[in-house]
C-alpha cells in the first residue's frame, strides 16, 4: 500500500451483553462470533476514515448474545481509492482493530461469571474465512484456552 496512513484514535463504541436464562453455562461454547469490518469516510476531504470492527455471536452454543463496537479513526496521506480501502481494511485495519476488540470480549466475559471466550490472537486463513468482508469464527473453545 503506497498511501500512508495514521491512527489517530480508538473509541469503544458499544457493549451488548444479554444472558440467556433458559441455557446453562457451558464448558464449550459451541457457536461462534461473526466479525464485521466497515469504512466510512470522516467530513471534509476524504483523507480521514472511521473503521468499526463488529463482534456478534452467531449460532445457537452460547448461553448469551454478544456484540462489542470498536472504531478506529485514520488520517490518510491522501484519500483512500476503493481499491485501496479494500487492501488496507484486508491487510491492516483488521489486525489494529482486533486486540482492542478481544480486550473487550475478554474482559466482559470475565465479568459475567460465564466461561471464558477468546477471540483468535490473529485473523487468518487457517483460522477464519474472510469473504466479503466478514470473517466468521467457529466457536468449540474449551474454557480456559486462548
Amino acid at each position: 500500500m503506497k498511501n500512508q496512513f495514521e491512527l489517530q484514535a480508538i473509541k469503544l463504541r458499544e457493549i451488548n451483553f444479554r444472558l440467556d436464562d433458559e441455557s446453562p453455562p457451558q464448558e464449550v461454547h459451541r457457536g461462534g462470533f461473526s466479525i464485521d469490518l466497515k469504512a466510512a469516510p470522516r467530513e471534509g476531504d476524504g483523507r480521514q476514515v472511521r473503521v468499526t470492527m463488529r463482534v456478534h455471536t452467531v449460532g445457537e452454543g452460547f448461553p448469551f448474545s454478544l456484540d462489542v463496537a470498536v472504531s478506529g479513526y485514520f488520517a490518510f496521506l491522501r484519500a483512500p481509492e476503493k481499491e485501496e480501502m479494500r487492501t488496507f481494511l484486508d491487510t491492516y485495519a483488521k489486525h489494529i482493530l482486533l486486540p482492542y476488540a478481544r480486550e473487550a470480549v475478554s474482559n466482559l466475559m470475565a465479568r459475567s461469571g460465564m466461561p471464558p471466550v477468546y477471540l483468535p490472537l490473529v485473523l487468518g486463513e487457517p483460522e477464519a474465512d474472510w469473504n466479503q468482508g466478514r470473517y466468521v469464527l467457529p466457536g468449540g473453545m474449551p474454557s480456559g484456552t486462548a
